[in-house]
């Protein structure tokens, strides 16, 4: 992450999302906030 102070935010994830969420994180070796991470960086590049 960055050098400034980083924030903690709160999401409601439904089951199957999160299922999906730690087999993707897993898969891939990365903890799952810094899949959370990666995905909000594509999603807001892509705005």
């Amino acid at each position: 992450m960055g050098s400034s102070p980083s924030s903690v935010e709160s999401v409601r994830l439904d089951p199957e999302l999160k299922r999906d969420l730690l087999l993707r994180a897993s898969e891939h070796g990365i903890s799952v906030s810094e899949a959370i991470r990666e995905a909000l960086r594509r999603y807001v590049k892509a705005s």
